[in-house]
């Protein structure tokens, strides 16, 4: 396997003279030797850093370096610095909040009532890795930060309006699910919605390293890639939630990270009225759960006007937001993700909807009306 993909490198390096690449060192290995072995074969744009235990170096490199280092045993894994991409559709309490507080199928004559935790998400981050988020929106009462902006384009704030939209959905005060956490922006796409995967890692080790565990949202999709599930699996170890949109291929989530992340939450999309899969969502035994993802209500980040968003990474943002409701409660990381599982709404997706979509889980989001906390102290 290692010589086919040293072919296709080389084959990139022959066409382009430089491949940009990332590399897990083994954990035993010094990334200044590494560098120094490596000195005459780097170009100037490398870097390398700690992920918690994991070693990573990311950079344009020639096809001399890769000779090297693709049968160099210092090196665990290498992988093509992959785009990476929001997973967003284009096209009042809101629907998605209904849905989640009540049994059964939203009625469109129905009551719309959403009943919530009073204090949810009190004492709580979300970290947000996305397009942005418009920080000072009034519906966010001040809850919202800026952790950081790894995006060298002299924009600020949310120029696209996906990261302000499931920011929203989490937290703000009118659509959000968790009403009282901290949302925090660390912004890695660009204006069109979309990042290389070692701006991600980049992210990821800043919020490693500087934050309070809380729960982390990742509302996008690439290629599956070990690297980045071992990126994860550190902030995992460290206390953080990681949720992750399943993707909107109709295709199995299993091919797409960070969905086939095993330690993490992934959630694909239905629509509320029947509950049927989204004709996009990413299915198959990598989600744990489904949520609605058609027709979003939430923020734009222009403050004065509401928006309505399709896809997998507005049903995550419910996911998230529920997470962080329980880890309010005192939940660890662990014990809120299994919480979000187990107490999911069982068999209400109709039977049709899981032919030739093999393992898919027949799960809905649900917080049990507000009464969780009754719930488990009766």
């Amino acid at each position: 396997m290692r010589l086919l993909l040293f072919a296709l490198f080389a084959w990139l390096c022959h066409c382009t003279e430089l491949v940009n690449l990332v590399l897990e060192l083994e954990d035993n290995q010094d990334q200044r030797q590494f560098i120094e072995r490596y000195h005459p074969l780097l170009s100037e744009s490398y870097k390398c850093f700690d992920l918690g235990k994991i070693k990573l170096c990311h950079g344009a490199f020639n096809l001399n370096f890769v000779k090297s280092a693709y049968f160099d045993k210092a090196v665990k894994r290498i992988s093509l610095d992959r785009t990476v991409q929001i997973s967003d559709v284009e096209e009042f309490a809101p629907k998605h909040l209904v849905r989640i507080s009540q049994l059964g199928t939203v009625n469109r004559r129905q009551l719309m009532d959403y009943t919530y935790e009073p204090g949810a998400g009190s004492n709580v981050s979300a970290y947000i890795v996305d397009t942005g988020i418009k920080i000072d929106h009034p519906d966010f009462n001040a809850r919202a930060r800026l952790g950081a902006s790894l995006v060298q384009d002299n924009l600020y704030g949310d120029p696209n309006g996906h990261g302000t939209a499931v920011a929203g959905i989490i937290g703000s005060e009118t659509f959000g699910v968790s009403k009282q956490c901290v949302l925090v922006d660390y912004r890695v796409f660009n204006e069109s919605g979309t990042a290389q995967l070692s701006t991600v890692l980049e992210a990821l080790k800043l919020i490693h390293d500087h934050e309070t565990p809380g729960v982390v949202l990742l509302a996008m999709v690439t290629e599956r890639n070990e690297i980045f599930h071992s990126a994860l699996s550190q902030l995992a170890d460290r206390g953080f939630a990681i949720v992750s949109a399943a993707g909107n291929f109709n295709s199995s989530a299993c091919l797409y990270s960070p969905a086939a992340f095993e330690s993490g939450l992934t959630v694909g999309s239905i629509e509320t009225h029947g509950d049927n899969l989204g004709f996009f969502t990413n299915w198959g035994d990598c989600v744990d759960v489904f949520g609605d993802g058609i027709n979003v209500a939430t923020l734009s980040p222009m403050a004065e006007r509401v928006t309505q968003k399709s896809g997998t990474s507005m049903s995550a943002a419910i996911a998230a937001g529920l997470v962080a409701t329980y880890m309010s409660m005192n939940d660890t990381s662990v014990e809120a993700l299994a919480k979000v599982r187990n107490l999911a709404e069982s068999g209400s997706i109709p039977a049709h909807n899981f032919l030739y979509r093999p393992g898919t889980p027949n799960r809905i989001l649900n917080n049990y009306g507000g009464k969780l906390g009754q719930i488990l102290n009766s």
